[in-house]
């Protein structure tokens, strides 16, 4: 028990449907209960001998293996309906909107691409969206064909592409070929009108397997695409392994990081002898190889064995690194339900939501989906100025993985999830996520500019070489090791989120994606305590970001004092900076380590300086009409329409214009500051990826930034 004193009470919060397995163990003296989790986690209770233990043991396993997936918590959770936003997030026809891919490519050539609502019963594919999008030329009845001959049919169809050209991925399972080396002349044709779209009249084609399963897959009627069948084609093979090869490595990591005596100096070998990370690079190798191949304006055609797991992997990570919308807090979910929900990866086939061992299949269960979430960490551990959302948003959905506290992660398609109801019947998790949204947001992040970004679409790539790429994979330690029995983090990785939640926007709505969480319950308004690593980093940025503001509202208070526009002309209360002076000013004279004040400015770093200048306009008048009629030896009770001489208002303009020039310039020298941080935040991890003691000095450096 000593060796676990740093985790807290949340580590005995299970929610019932996280428990994979019970065994219990009568001893003479006692009875020893251990309970497997699904979620990294094992807990023993030693119980006394009697009646009471036996009921309690009793409704243990009635609530955590339920008879129907009807009795799931997700069934009995509920917050106010108009805050249930998550269900609408996602429509597939916005969607290709969005993408722009549909668009005529120019004033006479229309796009190669079309919807089809021929799926809208799911007849011809019951594990795919209603709604398809194929080339323009393929009629419905030769979709059904092609159908046919994929395996549970899963036919190619697209899933991203941008106006244009030709660049897009598209997705499906093996064909049935088999032994005899069968062939399905609509399927061909399919090929040849994606690849007649590109320049060079090719179609790439993915498929994640070694090349040794892919042949041995023929056996069962199964295979790969022939090249002289698929003459439009050629393919290259990713040797990612299967879910049983992941379900296995899976439970290696977690055994050793349950492990209370593993010896740390081998730790990281141990944790590479698992294969775990070889499976993550695996992983992010085919994404990278498939987004390359895109940005070139090339057709790609990702698929695996059934099209539903390192598909979903593959496909889902190229997007992100192609597309910064799914990169935000409002794209990711998207991305989530598209390529992963609405194309039918069988959560819970993979996880088995609330079955007991002797009815679940065993052999089908695999963590695909959290290791997709894994490889976006390792994305967002690498290159956090790009993304929106920080590790702590990707913890929580891992979490409730298989909590089912939510509906979105529940089902193995679309159509049960239409059969079952689970819109009105459950919660979105991106509606509590949602609710939860400013306790997420990166104070690094760096928004692609629109306007570059339509005159060049590859300012917002995410493709830096494949060698910095899959080097820089590391340990999940925010999953892997939370609930370990020996102390993995440092004291401060738990405790920086309550500082950054106060205070990381200021009490004020962040955008027009806030919601009115006034209705909420408190519970739905809490996260878990759970360590994660980058919190720390945000508190360092934070006490940094809220160090500089203060030097920059001291300078530009000077400033003014120096063009004569201090106390007395800004105000009429007497008080210095119109209420920003002399309380201000003492606590920029009071000590450095930290104020409420200082803490209510962690609004974002590239808005800090407009929070500033804020309480110089008066009420009920603009900045620039105080200043324009005050003046050095002007009466600071004057009204503003006081009259003037014409030398005098001419003189006030000018200095108006110096004062709106001085802002401009400390508003770019703050957007300057702010990347510098998120430099510094870099290098300290390249550094020393334990510590941070770069960022740290800075945050505690008594010298203020240049300005």
């Amino acid at each position: 028990a000593g060796a676990c004193m740093h985790l807290d009470d949340s580590y005995y919060r299970v929610p019932v449907s996280s428990i994979n397995k019970l065994e219990r163990e009568r001893r003479s003296e006692c009875i020893l209960l251990t309970i497997f989790c699904k979620d990294v986690r094992e807990l023993r209770f030693q119980l006394p001998i009697g009646d009471e233990s036996e009921r309690a043991y009793t409704v243990l396993v009635h609530y955590t293996y339920p008879e129907h997936t009807k009795y799931l918590f997700a069934f009995e959770h509920a917050i106010p309906k108009e805050l249930n936003v998550g269900w609408d997030l996602y429509d597939v026809q916005a969607e290709f909107k969005r993408q722009r891919c549909l668009e005529a490519w120019d004033t006479t050539t229309v796009a190669p691409w079309r919807l089809t609502k021929a799926n809208t019963t799911y007849d011809v594919s019951p594990s795919y969206p209603h709604v398809l999008c194929i080339p323009r030329d393929l009629t419905d009845g030769e979709l059904v064909a092609v159908a046919a001959f994929r395996s549970e049919q899963r036919l190619p169809v697209l899933t991203w592409g941008q106006r244009g050209n030709a660049g897009s991925i598209w997705r499906s399972s093996q064909p049935k070929v088999g032994v005899s080396g069968a062939q399905c002349a609509e399927d061909e044709r399919l090929c040849d009108l994606v690849a007649q779209a590109s320049a060079n009249g090719v179609v790439h084609i993915i498929d994640c397997r070694p090349k040794t399963s892919a042949n041995a897959n023929k056996l069962t009627g199964h295979g790969f695409e022939n090249s002289n069948n698929y003459q439009s084609s050629s393919i290259v093979f990713m040797n990612i392994a299967n879910i049983h090869a992941m379900r296995d490595s899976f439970a290696r990591m977690t055994a050793l990081a349950l492990d209370p005596k593993v010896h740390d100096v081998n730790f990281g070998s141990l944790v590479e002898e698992t294969k775990w990370l070889s499976h993550i690079r695996g992983v992010l190798a085919a994404a990278h190889h498939t987004a390359t191949l895109v940005q070139h304006c090339e057709p790609v055609l990702v698929h695996c064995s059934h099209g539903w797991d390192r598909t979903s992997q593959v496909a889902a990570i190229a997007q992100l690194m192609l597309d910064p919308f799914f990169r935000t807090l409002e794209g990711f979910p998207i991305l989530v339900e598209k390529d992963f929900a609405s194309f039918g990866h069988p959560f819970q086939l993979r996880h088995a939501h609330g079955e007991s061992r002797a009815d679940r299949t065993d052999d089908q269960i695999s963590p695909i989906f959290i290791q997709f979430l894994d490889a976006v960490w390792q994305l967002v551990n690498l290159f956090p100025a790009s993304f929106e959302f920080t590790p702590r948003y990707l913890l929580q959905i891992a979490e409730h993985v298989t909590s089912c506290r939510f509906g979105t992660l529940l089902c193995n398609t679309d159509r049960e999830r239409t059969e079952q109801d689970l819109r009105t019947r459950t919660v979105s998790l991106w509606s509590w996520l949602r609710l939860n949204r400013s306790s997420f947001l990166s104070l690094v992040y760096r928004r692609p500019n629109r306007l570059a970004m339509a005159a060049d679409p590859r300012g917002g790539l995410l493709l830096p070489p494949v060698s910095v790429l899959l080097r820089g994979v590391v340990l999940w330690r925010d999953y892997f090791l939370r609930w370990s029995p020996r102390s993995s983090f440092t004291h401060g990785a738990a405790e920086a989120r309550s500082h950054k939640g106060r205070g990381a926007l200021g009490g004020i709505q962040y955008d027009e994606h806030d919601l009115d969480t006034s209705k909420c319950r408190a519970a739905d308004l809490k996260l878990s305590e759970a360590a994660c690593v980058n919190s720390e980093w945000d508190g360092w940025v934070v006490e940094a970001t809220s160090e500089a503001d203060k030097w920059r509202g001291k300078a530009l208070q000077e400033k003014m004092q120096v063009m004569e526009l201090g106390s007395d002309g800004l105000g009429g209360d007497g008080h210095r900076g119109a209420g920003t002076g002399s309380e201000d000013e003492s606590e920029s004279r009071s000590d450095d380590s930290g104020s409420e004040s200082g803490e209510d400015h962690t609004t974002r770093a590239s808005s800090a300086l407009a929070d500033l200048l804020q309480p110089l306009s008066p009420t009920g008048g603009a900045c620039e009409s105080a200043v324009a009629h005050t003046g050095p030896g002007s009466d600071s009770g004057a009204p503003c329409d006081a009259p003037q001489s014409e030398a005098h208002e001419a003189e006030q303009a000018t200095v108006v214009l110096q004062l709106r020039e001085e802002i401009r310039n400390l508003r770019e020298e703050n957007a300057r500051q702010a990347e510098e941080l998120a430099a510094a935040r870099l290098r300290a991890q390249e550094v020393d990826p334990g510590d941070g003691g770069l960022l740290l000095a800075l945050s505690k450096s008594k010298k203020p930034p240049p300005i």
